[in-house]
């Protein structure tokens, strides 16, 4: 059975999502390699920072190359806020689960929604979405059950799925705010 791709664009989100899940499986070998050089902990925070502070960029620049209007910045500051107070409650390496696979989801969703409006059958993106960055989530907490420097958690499946309802959640309310607060057409009417 030969999978079909809909459309460049669908293309391009399927390859951004194989790298964002390559780059998450290739980060189990190389996190070893990096922590036994990085002992220091003000080091492993700046490296965090960093890579938080890319996902912002990635974030904002998206935001600047669609019109965004005053409720989806509302909407942006309540996710913002969300994702703040979970991060709060977890670890460094808990919050990294977060983004790596809020990432992953959202290309997935992208990608699926693309799919099913180019008319092919998809029956719910986000569900499909949620389930296959789990699916992803287990595949890498089980290669740790192989690697020697890492531990196997079941707790860290959890925050993968909880990342990706988080990320796919926050997609469809941005979606939604635009459909209903979208600026209607002026007609000229004479």
């Amino acid at each position: 059975m030969a999978v079909i791709i809909t459309s460049k664009k669908e293309k391009k989100l399927w390859i951004f999502a194989s790298i964002a899940l390559a780059a998450i499986f290739l980060n189990l070998w190389l996190s070893g390699i990096f922590s036994s050089q990085l002992h220091d902990q003000d080091l492993i925070a700046i490296g965090f920072v960093i890579g938080m502070l890319l996902v912002a960029i990635t974030i904002i620049t998206h935001a600047f190359l669609k019109r965004i209007n005053y409720s989806e910045i509302v909407v942006w500051i309540g996710l913002i806020a969300v994702y703040y107070m979970v991060g709060l409650r977890m670890t460094m390496l808990e919050r990294s689960h977060l983004f790596e696979f809020g990432v992953l989801a959202i290309f997935f969703f992208e990608a699926l929604k693309e799919r099913k409006l180019n008319g092919k059958k998809v029956f719910s993106p986000p569900l499909y979405a949620i389930l296959l960055t789990g699916f992803c989530g287990v595949i890498d907490e089980s290669l740790q059950l192989l690697i020697p420097h890492r531990v196997f958690d079941p707790t860290d499946m959890f925050f993968n799925l909880i990342a990706a309802i988080m990320a796919v959640g926050g997609s469809i309310a941005l979606s939604w705010v635009r459909q209903v607060f979208q600026p209607k057409n002026k007609t000229n009417q004479n």
